[in-house]
């Protein structure tokens, strides 16, 4: 997101951005972040995964993921979103946020 769309970091983060003297809720951010999306990134991205990327707080989805993508192969990244543990919402959003990443191409 911050490569692609010339975001600074802090403001990819919840309470990064401070609106009429108050820091962005979370609602807010990916509201925001979903506007100035192209219409393609759009299609992958919806609010429910905009959410769980830019979701910082430590125990959510993302900061999990995050820990262990860190120090996967590239090859295995793809084994997340097969992971039985995830709530089949969950593993169709992780699905698109590994897509949106990886140029649409999923890896198995």
């Amino acid at each position: 997101m911050a490569d692609r769309y010339g975001f600074p970091i802090n403001e990819l983060r919840s309470g990064g951005q401070v609106v009429a003297g108050k820091p962005k809720t979370l609602s807010q951010l990916v509201d925001d972040v979903h506007s100035q999306l192209t219409d393609t990134d759009a299609h992958w991205l919806s609010g429910n995964a905009l959410r769980m990327i830019l979701d910082t707080r430590l125990g959510t989805l993302r900061s999990g993921g995050n820990a262990a993508a860190h120090c996967a192969f590239k090859e295995d990244l793809g084994l997340a979103i097969r992971d039985p543990s995830l709530h089949p919402a969950q593993r169709s959003t992780l699905k698109v946020i590994y897509m949106f990443t990886h140029n649409g191409v999923l890896i198995r």
